[in-house]
């Protein structure tokens, strides 16, 4: 579910619908990470490893449907709402954090 607040979109990770695009890296595609990253940017949602070991190329990433990734990996909820602009990342402590992408908060 999208909604806004003070002008920010928010998307809430617990109610959107299950074919929501989502991008992935392929690391995660392939199983061969897990997701350790959460992006909203521009309005789109990326679930990545968050490694920082991938090529600028369309083809590191793929679009999957979100529901695919919170079967596989369902900690990815307790993320709950994140603002357009706002990172989640899952730290040594195995909590998800979240802040501005640093871009963003300039």
């Amino acid at each position: 579910m999208r909604s806004s607040v003070a002008g920010s979109e928010t998307l809430d990770l617990e109610k959107l619908p299950s074919n929501h695009k989502t991008y992935i890296c392929k690391h995660v595609f392939n199983t061969d990470r897990p997701v350790a990253y959460v992006v909203v940017e521009d309005g789109d949602l990326s679930l990545l490893c968050g490694c920082y070991d991938h090529e600028e190329s369309a083809r590191d990433y793929k679009v999957v449907g979100l529901a695919h990734l919170i079967k596989r990996q369902p900690d990815i909820l307790e993320i709950g709402e994140l603002f357009d602009g706002w990172q989640a990342e899952r730290l040594e402590d195995g909590c998800w954090h979240k802040s501005p992408i640093p871009e963003a908060a300039n």
